[in-house]
């Protein structure tokens, strides 16, 4: 395997499909993170109680801005 980067122009690959096919990759986009997002649930479920702690601790310490919620 090659670690060459394909670099293409956004407006060539717009250019490239019609709008039939531009709707069908979005909805595949939107499947697609739908479908992570519910493994990503059913993960968090299986999880012992006390690592789920850890992960909603982690989660609160993510969502707060650094000088605002240490204490």
């Amino acid at each position: 395997m090659s670690n060459d980067k394909v670099n293409f122009n956004m407006s060539d690959l717009s250019a490239a499909l019609n709008e039939e096919d531009r709707a069908g990759l979005v909805n595949a986009l939107k499947n697609k993170l739908q479908s992570l997002t519910g493994q990503h649930s059913e993960l968090l479920e299986n999880l012992s109680p006390s690592v789920r702690k850890r992960v909603e601790d982690l989660r609160e310490i993510q969502a707060c801005p650094f000088f605002v919620c240490q204490s």
